[in-house]
């Protein structure tokens, strides 16, 4: 399954990552394209994956004494 990955559409988006970072000089990197990395990830559970909603910024928010309501989501 991985030769077509989200229908082979991830080719196109590569191109244009590629043309993008070019045309600003930033080299492009694409961790999210090894095989191993996103099978690790697939054979996570669904607790762990789902510890908290959108782990990353809730990690940078606590650690900056940001304000926040944790689990409310607002807008659309």
């Amino acid at each position: 399954p991985w030769n077509s990955f989200y229908k082979s559409s991830m080719e196109s988006y590569l191109l244009k990552d590629e043309y993008i970072g070019g045309l600003y000089g930033i080299e492009a990197r694409y961790p999210f394209l090894d095989r191993f990395v996103v099978q690790e990830f697939l054979n996570l559970t669904a607790e762990l994956k789902n510890l908290n909603y959108k782990s990353v910024l809730d990690e940078y928010l606590l650690a900056n004494d940001y304000p926040f309501q944790k689990e409310v989501k607002l807008g659309f």
